[in-house]
């Protein structure tokens, strides 16, 4: 199952949009409401989800201002960033899931997942703006 989130306009450089996506250490400012970074280091993180177990995520990719992936221990799946830069001071953002799910849960996810995805580049908007 593949879930795209919408993509975001950001009023800041690639250079910075990627090194905040890169650091794991810096997930908890971009996670969700019902989202806890419970351990984190530069590369690895562990997040606890109300109502479901822990998710730990693990950097598999980062090619410099455009590109950061992430493999996590559930269903196989990564989630990637795509950064793509517009201007000096302007990207667009957007985050891809990627996951081995069963069918029935396929259907019980989806929507689920998108909107996660959409509220992770939301705040991360937020956050990379604020900077």
């Amino acid at each position: 199952m593949k879930i795209d989130s919408v993509k975001q306009h950001i009023d800041q450089s690639a250079a910075k949009v990627y090194g905040l996506v890169a650091d794991c250490s810096n997930l908890a400012k971009i996670s969700s409401d019902r989202m806890t970074v419970a351990s984190v280091s530069e590369t690895a993180c562990k997040i606890e989800v109300q109502g479901m177990p822990a998710i730990s995520f693990e950097r598999i990719e980062a090619v410099p201002y455009t590109k950061v992936a992430y493999r996590t221990d559930y269903q196989n799946a990564t989630i990637t960033f795509f950064i793509e830069e517009i201007a000096e001071n302007a990207c667009e953002i957007y985050l891809s899931f990627e996951g081995d799910m069963p069918f029935f849960a396929a259907s019980l996810l989806k929507g689920p997942l998108k909107n996660a995805a959409d509220t992770i580049v939301g705040k991360l908007r937020t956050v990379c703006e604020a900077i």
